[in-house]
């Protein structure tokens, strides 16, 4: 499967992706321009014989000085016309999924941070949000590591070998700029939750794996 290098036409930055990536789903990771994937260039097409004509001269007519002031004139005219209208028109805001990402982040980690961390919460949900949200983040990591493979097994294959390489990927890699929102905010509310998960059952399968060392492995 073969990566192919686009370059952002807005930024002028080279971002790589696969070659079955969709290609409505290609955003610029630096300004969230859209960015084309290159079309497969055709064969060359054969050269057509060159027949040399000779050449026609043809009369010039003098133009009318009268005539030539007047269309001057009026082009002048129509020119300075639509510089004026192109001044006074007002220009679009461009707002692309950069924009609206970082909008739904800002709008989902304050709403986490609030439900986690400010007492807003009553005891049961509050256990709630913590049991549930390290569940949420490995739901996640499975999407960002499936993303991942479509886009280039290299990556998809690390995201499954070394788990916090998926937040490298979604973070710096991935053009999915809406994961990256909802990813993000998870981390805000159940990030530390899923760390204190994470180390409990580390440290379990550390111990489990010693004491088969020791005592399984030598009977």
């Amino acid at each position: 499967m073969a990566d192919i290098e686009i370059k952002c036409p807005v930024c002028e930055v080279t971002i790589t992706v696969s070659e079955f990536a969709d290609p409505d789903s290609l955003y610029c990771r630096s300004c969230g321009g859209k960015v084309q994937k290159p079309a497969a260039t055709p064969a060359a097409k054969k050269k057509k014989p060159v027949v040399h004509k000779p050449d026609i001269h043809y009369e010039q007519s003098v133009p009318n000085k009268e005539s030539e002031r007047g269309q001057t004139s009026e082009w002048l005219f129509h020119e300075r016309v639509r510089k004026k209208q192109q001044a006074e028109k007002p220009r679009k805001i461009f707002v692309g999924p950069a924009v609206r990402s970082w909008a739904i982040f800002t709008a989902l980690a304050a709403i986490m941070f609030t439900a986690r961390y400010r007492n807003v919460l009553s005891h049961r949900h509050l256990d709630y949000l913590v049991t549930y949200g390290p569940i949420a983040i490995a739901a996640f990591h499975i999407m960002a590591a499936l993303k991942a493979f479509k886009d280039s097994v290299f990556h998809g294959v690390l995201c499954v070998i070394f788990p916090p390489y998926s937040l490298y990927y979604v973070f710096l890699i991935s053009d999915d700029f809406y994961m990256r929102a909802v990813y993000g905010s998870l981390i805000v509310g159940a990030g530390c939750d899923t760390f204190i998960f994470a180390k409990k059952y580390v440290i379990l399968a550390y111990f489990a794996i010693k004491h088969w060392i020791e005592y399984g492995a030598l009977h």
